[in-house]
């Protein structure tokens, strides 16, 4: 296919493409980002101005993924590189920070090794689809572009997924097969299906082609045929026990609405490759108790490897808070946990043996009341939450040795207290009060209550 010099040179102007051989070495100034499966130069960033640098290498492989023999569509994939790169993450810890720019190099790579193969498949069908009656009439009925003014203008999608919505219902399908292909995958051992209700199927593959059969309904890097991302994804990930990683297929069976899910890059994708974990907890862990239960389970085998880490913040993003202290062994003598939210109902009875509870700035807006079933507990500290009341029933922890409840937003604590000093019969050493809203003539009181106690 001959390439559209004139074209190109414009696009090297416009985007100030640079030569990748050209000298970018000094790591004072610079900082080059490589990619491919080479050590080529991809991304240049320029420390001091604060702007990042597209190579030629780069150009090159937008181009090829323009279908066309004009490559009209070439400058339209690269303002959708150009969006990627300049997305501010301010809590991925993986895009490069500036003082004043944040650069998402690692979506850039992920667009450029992953998505330019959907991109080239998917224009092909656009630049056919467009020059249609059909099209352009259907179009204006479809919910996922029905923003969009004029469909047959591509520089009026806003990224590749968009396009996608777009052609995906002229997306030639066989649903009859499809679930049949499913199962027999699954009967061969190339697959399992791991979860499946009346509406909803939890399918897992272990082949290539057990997961290429998912082509026709989601536009995921993985189940495109010929490339390397679904070995990438299962072999070169592992889990915490050295397993190979999992690529979890959630399927409404009703609708073919479908997410994949893979926990070791923190994706839960749709049908368009979108990152949408909202649309995954209304529509899908919602709707059934037992898929909810499903991958509670899974993430809780999981996080019990490594305590606090991103499976168990990925669970309280799907609401799982309860994992925090599930996790737990049953014959744990300490929970600590800090910067995770919770919810007030912990299920703490069943640790008989536990002596000590820390909650470090978990948002709880209530006292977490589970706490006083545990009758040997010696140490509770729930600093910097959002606490306003402590009930009555605290007098019950009479081996409480140590409360720390600073930075709350008590006024008062309960008249009970004073059970809890030793001439009462209690055993509190000590009563960490700063950061409330207390008045200095409460705490004078409070001391008469307590006197053997150490207040702070």
């Amino acid at each position: 296919m001959q390439i559209n010099n004139k074209r190109i040179d414009y696009l090297i102007n416009k985007f100030k493409i640079v030569d990748s051989t050209l000298d970018y070495s000094d790591l004072d100034i610079f900082t080059n980002i490589t990619g491919g499966d080479s050590d080529e130069v991809y991304f240049i960033i320029n420390k001091l101005t604060n702007d990042i640098i597209i190579s030629r290498p780069v150009l090159d492989l937008l181009v090829s993924a323009d279908p066309t023999i004009k490559k009209v569509y070439s400058q339209w994939i690269m303002n959708c590189l150009n969006k990627i790169l300049r997305v501010h993450f301010t809590n991925d810890l993986t895009v490069y920070n500036l003082e004043r720019n944040l650069f998402n190099t690692k979506g850039a790579l992920t667009f450029l090794n992953e998505d330019l193969p959907q991109v080239f498949k998917y224009l092909t069908i656009f630049d056919q689809l467009k020059k249609t009656k059909i099209f352009r009439e259907q179009s204006k009925s479809n919910m996922s572009i029905i923003d969009l003014k004029d469909a047959t203008d591509i520089n009026q999608y806003h990224s590749i997924h968009t396009v996608y919505d777009a052609i995906f219902p002229y997306i030639p399908k066989n649903y009859g097969e499809f679930f049949l292909k499913l199962q027999t995958y699954s009967v061969g051992k190339e697959a399992e299906i791991v979860f499946e209700d009346k509406t909803f199927m939890v399918y897992i593959p272990f082949s290539r082609r057990a997961n290429e059969v998912l082509n026709e309904f989601a536009s995921w890097c993985t189940t495109q045929s010929g490339n390397t991302q679904f070995t990438r994804y299962t072999k070169d990930y592992k889990r915490p026990d050295g397993a190979h990683s999992k690529l979890y297929v959630v399927i409404n069976k009703n609708n073919y609405n479908m997410f994949q899910l893979h926990f070791e890059t923190d994706q839960i994708n749709n049908n368009s490759n979108r990152f949408d974990e909202q649309n995954f907890i209304k529509n899908f862990l919602n709707i059934s108790i037992g898929l909810n239960n499903f991958f509670y389970n899974e993430l809780l085998s999981l996080s019990r490897f490594i305590k606090g880490n991103k499976y168990a913040k990925r669970a309280i993003s799907l609401g799982y808070g309860k994992i925090l202290i599930d996790m737990h062994d049953i014959d744990a003598k300490t929970i600590t946990i800090r910067n995770m939210k919770l919810t007030p109902d912990l299920s703490l009875k069943r640790f008989d043996q536990l002596k000590m509870v820390v909650l470090i700035e978990t948002q709880l807006n209530e006292f977490p009341n589970d706490v006083l079933n545990v009758s040997n507990l010696e140490v509770l500290s729930l600093p910097k939450n959002n606490i306003s009341f402590i009930p009555e029933d605290i007098s019950k922890l009479k081996k409480l040795r140590l409360i720390n409840l600073v930075g709350n937003r008590l006024t008062v604590l309960p008249e009970s207290i004073k059970y809890l000093d030793p001439s009462n019969g209690g055993s509190l050493l000590r009563l960490s009060l700063s950061k409330n809203l207390f008045t200095p003539l409460y705490i004078e009181k409070l001391k008469e209550l307590i006197p053997n106690v150490d207040l702070e």
